[in-house]
C-alpha cells in the first residue's frame, strides 16, 4: 500500500510542476479565485499569490516535502521557484499580515522549512527575517484567528523559533498571545473572540475561526512559555466552546449565518465536520490538550469528535478530499486518534479512502475532487491538488510527514 501511496503523490507532484509557469527563478500557477458581486459567487481562474492556504507558498513547501522521498529535481525546482515567488510578492499582502494561512506568517513559514529541507541557507535566512519584520507591525493590524491573525502565527512562530532561537520572534510571540487575552470577552462558561463580527451573532466555535483554534495557540503557547497565563485562557476557551456542544449532533454548531436570506438557516445552526469548522478541528485541537495536559476529559472530548468524524467519513459525505474542508483533512483526525489510543482502525479507515480514491481517480487519469468552487481544480495546499498530495504522504510516513493542520 505504501508504496501505491508514494506513487499517487509523487504523480501529483509531477502534475504540479508540469502545469507551473516559470520565469526567472521564479514560478506561479493558474488557480481558483471568486468573483463575488454582493451574495453570489463566480468562481475564475487566475495567477496565484503567495499566502500558504490557496497560493504558491503552500504548494512549495509540499513539494520540498516530496523532493525528500522522491529525489526528483522538478520538484526541488518548482518548490524554489514557488517559494520565490511568493517571497517577491509578500508586499502585496496589504490585510491579515500576521495570518499563517493568509498572510506572511505562512509564507516565512515555508521559506524557513523548504531551506531546512533543500539545505538552502539563504532561504532559511530571509523567512526568517520576514517573520521577525512581523514585529514592528502595529497592533491595530493584528487579527484573532488561526487562519487570518495571531493563533495561526503564534503556532507556526514557535516552530521555528524552537529551531532558530530568535529574540526578536520571541518578543513577536508574547505580543501576540497577550493581544488574544486583551481581545478574550469574558462569558459565564468561559471566554470566547468575536472573529466575524458581521457574519455571525455568536462568537465561534471551530479551529479555523473559532474558539478552539484560539485556544489550542494559547495551549501550544504556555507550553512554550510556561506562563500560567495562557493556559488559563486556553481552558476558558474550551470551556466557551464545550457549553455549545450538542449531545443529539455529537458536534459542536458553526454559527455563521451562511444565508442570512434564509431566516430559519440563522435560527438553527448548521454542524460542520470539517477542520476549519465543526468536529474534526475540534477533535484536534483537544488531541493537542490531552498531549500537553494529560488531562483525560480533553481525550474524551477528541474520541468524542473522532467517532462523529468516521462516521461521515467518505467522499460521498464530504465531496472532497482537500485539507480545509475534505477527507484528508479529516483523516488528520483520525491518524491521531490511532497514535493516542493504538488503535488502528481510525487509519485504516483514511488507507481504505485513499486506496478507493486511486482506483476510481488516480489509475483512470481522472482529476481527484478538490474543495475550491465549481467544477475548476486548484494546485493549493488547503484547497487543492498539493493538500491531496501532502495527504498521500502522511499515509507513506506519518512521523517523517507530520499534520500541517495543526502546527
Amino acid at each position: 500500500m505504501q508504496e501505491q501511496f508514494l506513487n499517487t503523490a509523487i504523480s501529483i507532484g509531477n502534475s504540479i510542476c508540469r502545469d507551473a509557469f516559470h520565469h526567472h527563478g521564479q514560478c506561479n500557477w493558474l488557480g481558483v479565485d471568486l468573483d463575488i458581486k454582493g451574495k453570489i459567487s463566480k468562481p475564475f481562474l487566475s495567477a496565484l499569490r503567495g499566502s500558504w492556504y490557496n497560493g504558491t507558498s503552500g504548494i512549495a513547501w509540499f513539494l520540498a516535502q516530496l523532493y525528500t522521498i522522491s529525489n526528483d529535481n522538478r520538484h526541488r525546482l518548482t518548490a524554489l521557484g514557488g517559494i520565490e515567488q511568493a517571497l517577491q510578492c509578500a508586499d502585496m499582502i496589504q490585510n491579515k499580515k500576521l495570518g499563517f494561512h493568509t498572510g506572511l506568517s505562512g509564507i516565512a513559514f515555508s521559506a524557513v522549512e523548504i531551506g531546512e529541507k533543500l539545505g538552502n541557507n539563504d532561504l532559511i535566512e530571509r523567512g526568517l527575517q520576514l517573520l521577525q519584520s512581523l514585529n514592528q507591525l502595529p497592533e491595530s493590524e493584528y487579527s484573532l484567528d488561526v487562519i487570518n491573525g495571531c493563533a495561526g502565527a503564534i503556532c507556526a512562530g514557535i516552530r521555528i523559533n524552537n529551531k532558530h532561537n530568535s529574540d526578536i520572534l520571541n518578543e513577536l510571540l508574547f505580543k501576540m498571545g497577550d493581544y488574544l487575552l486583551k481581545k478574550a470577552q469574558v462569558r459565564p462558561e468561559g471566554i470566547s473572540w468575536n472573529t466575524m463580527p458581521y457574519s455571525s451573532k455568536n462568537h465561534l466555535t471551530g479551529y479555523g475561526h473559532g474558539a478552539a483554534g484560539i485556544a489550542s495557540a494559547l495551549l501550544e503557547l504556555h507550553q512554550y512559555s510556561q506562563e500560567k497565563r495562557y493556559q488559563k485562557a486556553a481552558f476558558a476557551g474550551f470551556a466557551y466552546e464545550d457549553s455549545h456542544y450538542n449531545p443529539a449532533q455529537e458536534n459542536w454548531p458553526d454559527f455563521r449565518e451562511l444565508d442570512s436570506a434564509n431566516s430559519s438557516a440563522v435560527e438553527q445552526p448548521i454542524y460542520a465536520r470539517a477542520w476549519c469548522h465543526g468536529a474534526p478541528g475540534i477533535g484536534l485541537s483537544r488531541f493537542r490538550a490531552f498531549i500537553h495536559t494529560g488531562n483525560e476529559r480533553f481525550k474524551e472530548s477528541a474520541l468524542t469528535a473522532t467517532n462523529t468524524t468516521i462516521r461521515l467519513f467518505g467522499l460521498k459525505e464530504l465531496g472532497n478530499y482537500s485539507l480545509c474542508h475534505g477527507l484528508f483533512g479529516n483523516a488528520d483526525l483520525l491518524h491521531y486518534a490511532t497514535d493516542i489510543t493504538g488503535n488502528k482502525i481510525y487509519s485504516q479507515k483514511v488507507e481504505e479512502a485513499a486506496l478507493e480514491a486511486i482506483k476510481k481517480y488516480e489509475l483512470r487519469k481522472i482529476p481527484f475532487p478538490v474543495g475550491s468552487k465549481g467544477d475548476l481544480s486548484s494546485p493549493s495546499m488547503m484547497l487543492g491538488m498539493a493538500g491531496v498530495g501532502y495527504g498521500f504522504l502522511r499515509l507513506v510516513d506519518k512521523k517523517r510527514f507530520r499534520s500541517v493542520l495543526i502546527i
